[in-house]
């Protein structure tokens, strides 16, 4: 059992992967056996189906019991682990008197045709929980986020874009608002919903959109939350900017030479924002700024990476172990100590998409980072226009930076660029995931 802050090793990241693969066979045998109970199989053939799924479930087992072998932490950020957690004791240790914390389940749409799942909100405040049956069906919910989702990544009409935030706000918010009695928002996401800028969600009864009235901070899964109050550090506003590695991101170059003048520090531009530097110096900061591009392995969730500077090593020799091709990969994140870093911010490309299977379980650059050590990561769900998310980022930093929590000053730097840019595409891809109330102050 390794203990303290682990580093990802090659053969945990293989488990991590057996983990994945075993995860989805159950997922493929359990629709196997619903699909042909609809069909009307024969008592013989269900009985080898069932003998299958058991085996899948068992083999989805002992991968887990090895993950957990490995690292309990590692375990709650893997797919199909049984890291679930007692809403009670969230409840009593994990939630303040400021929180209300919304715990998504959204079934998968090929089991929701064969099997009657509803799609269901779980709300938990200090002093009670309540849950809800949300009145849309997961095939529904996964075709208008998606069709949201387009309208936001094309920068397309906005007010086609506010129908549809609100016709998605109606779904999924309204019926909740009864028992949210805080406006501080935990949002727990799952499956499709891990996609879904909830910040962007109007009201049409108020036309406001969800950012105007609640303070907003996601989690992976509600198992994760002890791991991330575990990771909280003292405040030193040591940051580490790196911008612009590949020249094609102008206004990148300027947003981190502007941040590095807040923390009176020197920024790495251009050809030396490499990955070297990361895997040198990132352990001796406490904020962690990359503006670059992200890249999206889809099939090989491992290996999606931050597009950074390839460099030499100190001899002078190519780098063998890929630490300095510039691609710093998810498996590589998973190995980096962050155990002294309070905020890591990529503001750069879809570094928030990872490989989703058909439940929540998403491998990619923030679970990487939320393991490494950190308990707060910032990244974005689409592809963001260069300009406007300097003026963003600048803004959030000069918030964080006078008092601010991590969700306070991103809030705050997102109301601010959506009165100059009202568009969503402009302001509501960057989301915060962890612990929201970080603060800028030591």
């Amino acid at each position: 059992m390794v203990t303290g802050r682990p580093q990802l090793a090659p053969e945990a990241a293989d488990l991590l992967l057996e983990a994945q693969s075993a995860y989805g066979l159950w997922q493929q045998s359990m629709m196997s056996v619903a699909q042909w109970k609809a069909a009307g199989a024969t008592a013989e053939e269900l009985t080898n189906l069932q003998t299958n799924l058991m085996a899948a479930e068992q083999n989805l087992a002992q991968r887990v019991d090895a993950l957990k072998g490995y690292d309990e932490r590692l375990a709650a950020l893997a797919p199909g682990a049984d890291t679930t957690i007692e809403p009670q004791f969230l409840q009593a240790q994990l939630l303040d008197e400021q929180t209300t914390l919304i715990e998504y389940f959204v079934p998968d749409p090929r089991l929701e045709r064969l099997i009657e799942m509803p799609v269901t909100a779980l709300v938990i405040n200090k002093a009670g929980m309540e849950l809800v049956s949300l009145p849309s069906t997961s095939t529904e919910i996964a075709n208008e986020v998606e069709y949201f989702r387009g309208l936001l990544d094309k920068n397309i009409d906005l007010s086609e874009t506010n129908q549809k935030a609100a016709e998605l706000h109606a779904k999924l918010m309204a019926p909740l608002q009864p028992y949210i009695q805080h406006k501080n928002l935990i949002i727990v996401p799952h499956g499709v919903l891990h996609y879904l800028p909830f910040a962007a969600l109007r009201d049409g009864a108020t036309d406001r959109y969800l950012i105007a009235d609640y303070t907003i901070t996601y989690v992976p899964s509600a198992s994760v939350m002890p791991i991330l109050l575990d990771n909280r550090n003292p405040n030193h506003h040591r940051l580490l900017a790196l911008g612009n590695p590949d020249t094609s991101l102008d206004y990148a170059e300027q947003e981190v030479s502007q941040i590095a003048s807040l923390y009176g520090t020197i920024p790495l531009l251009q050809a030396q924002a490499t990955e070297q530097q990361i895997h040198e110096q990132a352990a001796r900061f406490d904020v962690l700024h990359l503006a670059a591009h992200g890249n999206l392995q889809t099939y090989e969730p491992l290996q999606s990476h931050m597009v950074l500077a390839p460099s030499d090593s100190a001899d002078g020799q190519a780098c063998s172990d890929g630490r300095c091709d510039g691609k710093l990969t998810v498996r590589e994140v998973y190995g980096l100590n962050l155990a002294d870093t309070n905020l890591v911010v990529l503001s750069a490309c879809k570094t928030d998409l990872g490989a989703q299977s058909a439940g929540d379980e998403i491998i990619g650059l923030t679970r990487a980072f939320l393991y490494a050590g950190t308990p707060t990561v910032i990244t974005t769900l689409w592809n963001i226009k260069d300009e406007t998310s300097a003026q963003l980022m600048v803004a959030f930093h000069q918030g964080w930076r006078d008092g601010l929590s991590t969700a306070q000053a991103l809030r705050q730097a997102q109301i601010a660029t959506m009165n100059k840019h009202p568009h969503p595409y402009y302001w509501a891809a960057f989301v915060l995931h962890g612990d929201g109330s970080v603060g800028g102050k030591n």
